[in-house]
C-alpha cells in the first residue's frame, strides 16, 4: 500500500510548473543543478525545513555530496533519510518518476497535500494454499498546492 501511495504522490511532480534541468547525470551536472534549485525555491521567499527526493540513480552520483547522517540514528533511517544538504533532509526514493529523466524534486512539507483512508477490509481463506488473506479497499488522493514551494529537478537517465 504505501509503495502505491509513494508512486501516486512521486508522479505528480511531472507535471509541477518550476523546472530545473541537469546536464547530464554526473557529480557536477547535478550538485550544480540541485544547487540552482535551491536558489529558485528561496528566491520565492521559501522559508520553511526542506526535503530533497532523489531516485536511487541519482544518489549514487550525488552522495559524495552530503553530510553523511550517523548509524547509530534509526529514526533518520526509517524515515528514508540518506543525508543532509544545504539545510535540507535527502531522502532516497525507489517510487520517483521516470521516463527520460529521472524527477527528483525539493520541497517544503506543505507543498503536497495528501488524504488516504482504508474503506473496508475482510478476511478470507487463499483459494490454492493453506492461508488466510486479507483484501482491502485503499482510496487516496493528493495534489500539488502550493507551486511555490517545490522544485523539480530533472536529470538525464543516461551520462
Amino acid at each position: 500500500l504505501a509503495v502505491a501511495r509513494d508512486t501516486y504522490v512521486a508522479n505528480l511532480i511531472k507535471g509541477a510548473t518550476n523546472v530545473t534541468t541537469a546536464t547530464a547525470l554526473t557529480r557536477e551536472a547535478v550538485k550544480e543543478a540541485i544547487d540552482a534549485a535551491i536558489v529558485e525555491l528561496r528566491e520565492r521567499n521559501f522559508d520553511e525545513e526542506g526535503v530533497i527526493e532523489i531516485s536511487p540513480a541519482v544518489y549514487n552520483v550525488f552522495k559524495n555530496e552530503l553530510i553523511t547522517l550517523s548509524t547509530n540514528n534509526p529514526e533518520y533511517i526509517k524515515k528514508g533519510i540518506v543525508g543532509m544538504y544545504d539545510g535540507m533532509e535527502v531522502c532516497m526514493s525507489n517510487n520517483m518518476a521516470k521516463d527520460t529523466h529521472f524527477y527528483c524534486d525539493i520541497r517544503g512539507k506543505k507543498a503536497i497535500a495528501f488524504a488516504g483512508q482504508i474503506n473496508e477490509v475482510e478476511a478470507l481463506r487463499a483459494e490454492k494454499v493453506f492461508k488466510d488473506i486479507i483484501r482491502g479497499l485503499d482510496t487516496f488522493g493528493a495534489k500539488v498546492i502550493d507551486e511555490n514551494r517545490i522544485q523539480v529537478v530533472k536529470v538525464p537517465v543516461s551520462a
